[in-house]
């Protein structure tokens, strides 16, 4: 069967997004499918942000980070192209194609009216008659929504043939709006393990890990207490070294000092192969997260005091309660029977 995953595989310099996009694709043609995704580039979702702050200050930082910027998407994009089974065509304001049996959206956070800037291509309304709809892993990442999304979801949502969410707030959204129940599945980058990664972190990489024993810090934002948290796990066990991968203006705020070294210009590659071989691992991401898990890493994760939170908290109760296998196992089943 030729399955279309339409997702945020475009997100500029996410490794996370990137990532989860080609493991969903991976674990399909394991299964014995064809999968494409859908390249599909939102308005504003896709645009660079960065740049964006209204001060004198934000303006130095923006023509100072311009460069390393460009080159970073420069690496995400080179990662895209060689890994992803991507569309011949790109879609702007609508997705156009149709050439698949099945369609899924996810995982991330597809739903969230936020991200997915209030466009039903999301909820798969695009979708010819006949053809099958499949959520995996997709997430909502709030509870706020408005009357107008609420519709949305209550019209497009019946019309799936399976629905599935990575965070339990996403099962109890689904049934308050629509009536309907949904499976809480793994987000795709934890259908694989360490070693079908392993490839990925050949080529394309603009750092290479230290050869010393080192904390891996990677911060989605500005998280305030994350550097002081870094620097706590390197002098317990014996780091001389903080690696620090951020996203956006967040590294205005970890200046150079002493053991931080900072990775301006990073791919997915880079990203992969710098938790793999961390001692330890400081992270308010969720990718960060998963893959710290996906690697065997002792690593903390920090909330950032968000609806967000919740997909976390889900993932880090499966670990902790030893359920992680079983989950593993009935988010493949899920594929399997929505794709059958």
């Amino acid at each position: 069967m030729k399955v279309a995953i339409l997702t945020y595989h475009n997100s500029p310099n996410n490794a996370g997004a990137v990532l989860q996009a080609w493991a969903l694709q991976r674990t399909l043609e394991k299964l014995g499918h064809e999968a494409v995704v859908i390249d599909y580039h939102r308005k504003r979702g896709d645009a660079n942000k960065w740049w964006r702050f209204g001060s004198l200050s934000g303006i130095y930082y923006a023509m100072k980070r311009f460069p390393l910027e460009m080159l970073r998407q420069s690496r995400c994009n080179a990662f895209r192209r060689r890994y992803l089974n991507l569309t011949p065509e790109e879609y702007g304001d609508r997705v156009q194609y149709r050439d698949a049996d099945a369609f899924i959206t996810g995982s991330d956070q597809v739903f969230n009216p936020v991200h997915n800037e209030m466009n039903s291509d999301f909820l798969l309304d695009f979708v010819p008659s006949g053809k099958r709809r499949v959520s995996y892993g997709a997430s909502f990442g709030t509870k706020d929504f408005n009357a107008e999304y609420s519709v949305m979801l209550k019209t497009c949502l019946p019309e799936f043939d399976a629905l599935s969410v990575r965070e339990e707030s996403g099962v109890a959204t689904i049934k308050n709006i629509a009536g309907i129940d949904s499976l809480l599945v793994l987000d795709p980058t934890l259908l694989l393990d360490a070693d079908e990664y392993r490839p990925l972190m050949a080529g394309g990489r603009s750092a290479s890990p230290p050869n010393e024993p080192y904390v891996f810090m990677y911060i989605i934002g500005n998280h305030p207490d994350a550097r002081l948290i870094a620097l706590e796990k390197a002098r317990e066990i014996g780091a001389k070294r903080i690696v620090v991968m951020t996203n956006g203006r967040a590294e205005w705020h970890l200046p150079q000092l002493g053991t931080l070294r900072r990775i301006h210009v990073y791919s997915p590659s880079d990203f992969l192969a710098h938790i793999a071989s961390a001692a330890y691992v400081v992270t308010n991401s969720f990718h960060g997260t998963a893959f710290s898990i996906v690697f065997n890493r002792p690593f903390v994760s920090l909330r950032n005091g968000t609806a967000g939170d919740n997909r976390m908290a889900t993932l880090l109760n499966a670990k902790e309660g030893g359920t992680l296998d079983a989950m593993r196992e009935k988010s493949i089943s899920f594929l399997k029977k929505a794709l059958s």
